[in-house]
């Protein structure tokens, strides 16, 4: 009798309902090109308007994949035309004015012209500083030896001439444009098809998905601007943690009969903007935690939330 009773709780046992599992429904993905790292910098702006003409140069193309190294784009020349049109590398910036000055001038740089590299190698302090005690120095004794110092420090490609006579510039921008992106790149540039630029401001969360949602369907990346993870509280403010990412899917989430929307994130300060239990290892991010980066930007009333480009 106690081994049939043992018997038969051992059979209890081993039939046991399994753990729930998760399953994905109605996922879309956008083919995008290779993550890239803004380092230190606060160059997201930069980042997230160069994925969005790179996803338009090779859709337009048309290119079988976006992961490609020859043509990528040089976010420093990105981020240099659209400096109000004067040619100039600013710390702050908006894509759209990236995107509408790349719009008109209809090229940008090589990547492996004008490099990212030489700011992914010092943190975004070192690199102004050493750049702005080059330009004191170079104002004070007019030493020719600066640029060459300039140039080994930062591993620079421009030539030693262009970067003295960049140092001579009065405006900072501009000086930092001829310093990080030579003059040969002009005759080293991608031409990108021509296109349109389209924003929105979207307050209610729900709309707001719905839009996201209805512009992948349609295989275009949007830019959102949001606020980092450590301003989402009710009462703080994000002004100096605004980001600007890439969304580039979406799909349906559900476990045990609860379901969620979740959003995939095309991101260049993935480590910074959402914490390690918030998104997934492939860049997936719940509805919930970008509701609230959303919704921690709109209560600033900056204005457009989405953006996004499209073929003409």
């Amino acid at each position: 009798m106690r081994l049939f009773i043992s018997v038969l709780f051992l059979g209890l046992c081993s039939y046991a309902a399994p753990s729930a599992r998760c399953i994905y429904e109605a996922e879309k993905k956008i083919n995008m090109p290779p993550q890239r790292d803004q380092g230190a910098t606060g160059f997201c702006y930069g980042f997230a308007a160069t994925a969005l003409l790179q996803n338009h140069y090779c859709t337009a193309a048309p290119k079988t994949e976006c992961h490609f190294e020859d043509d990528s784009l040089s976010v420093l020349d990105v981020m240099a035309q659209g400096n109000y049109g004067n040619g100039g590398l600013i710390h702050r910036g908006y894509p759209f004015e990236m995107l509408e000055s790349i719009s008109r001038s209809k090229s940008v740089s090589l990547e492996s012209c004008a490099p990212f590299s030489p700011f992914l190698e010092s943190n975004d302090n070192i690199w102004k500083s050493t750049v702005s005690t080059a330009k004191i120095k170079y104002d004070l004794c007019r030493d020719k030896t600066i640029a060459d110092q300039l140039k080994t420090q930062l591993k620079l490609r421009a030539s030693s001439q262009e970067i003295l006579f960049a140092l001579g510039y009065s405006d900072y921008s501009i000086m930092m444009s001829k310093i990080f992106i030579p003059k040969e790149c002009e005759n080293k540039k991608i031409k990108i098809p021509a296109y349109t630029i389209k924003k929105s401001s979207i307050k209610e969360f729900s709309h707001y998905k719905e839009k996201l949602i209805e512009l992948l369907n349609q295989d275009k990346p949007i830019i959102a601007s949001i606020c980092s993870f450590t301003s989402t509280r009710q009462n703080m403010d994000c002004s100096k943690s605004l980001h600007s990412l890439v969304v580039s899917g979406y799909r349906k989430k559900c476990c045990a009969g609860v379901c969620e929307t979740q959003f995939q994130m095309y991101d260049s300060a993935r480590p910074n903007t959402f914490k390690k239990n918030e998104i997934t290892t492939d860049d997936w991010v719940s509805e919930v935690v970008f509701k609230n980066r959303v919704e921690a930007y709109n209560r600033m009333n900056r204005g457009d939330n989405l953006l996004w480009i499209e073929s003409k």
